[in-house]
């Protein structure tokens, strides 16, 4: 599998409209799996590859759905879709690319953030 860093702007949905120049646009980045950068935010946030799926699961349990795919982190969160909806092919929609913070990780560990 390759690594990529990738670049997506934010969207904000059902918030009334924003007018920003392109320049502008937030934009995040996403490590996949075995980036480096995967590597340095999960130590920043002192848990591994391991905790994080065990957070998933606990986190598709609670929702009563099947279970969560870890596609990538960012500074801000854990990006993952349901099994149900993923696409080995890569044709995943983005509306079933979800995100979780990492402060709602940790107290899915039972860790306080």
């Amino acid at each position: 599998m390759t690594c990529e860093t990738l670049h997506i702007p934010l969207a904000i949905m059902g918030e009334g409209s924003i007018h920003v120049c392109m320049d502008e646009i937030p934009t995040i980045t996403i490590y996949s799996r075995g980036h480096a950068g995967e590597a340095d935010i999960l130590q920043q946030h002192g848990l591994s590859r391991s905790d994080v799926e065990n957070a998933l699961a606990r986190y598709g349990a609670l929702q009563n759905a099947d279970p969560c795919i870890l596609l990538g982190v960012s500074d801000f969160a854990v990006v993952f879709t349901f099994a149900n909806t993923w696409d080995s092919d890569m044709k995943t929609d983005p509306a079933d690319i979800h995100f979780l913070s990492w402060d709602r990780i940790k107290s899915l560990l039972g860790i306080k953030p």
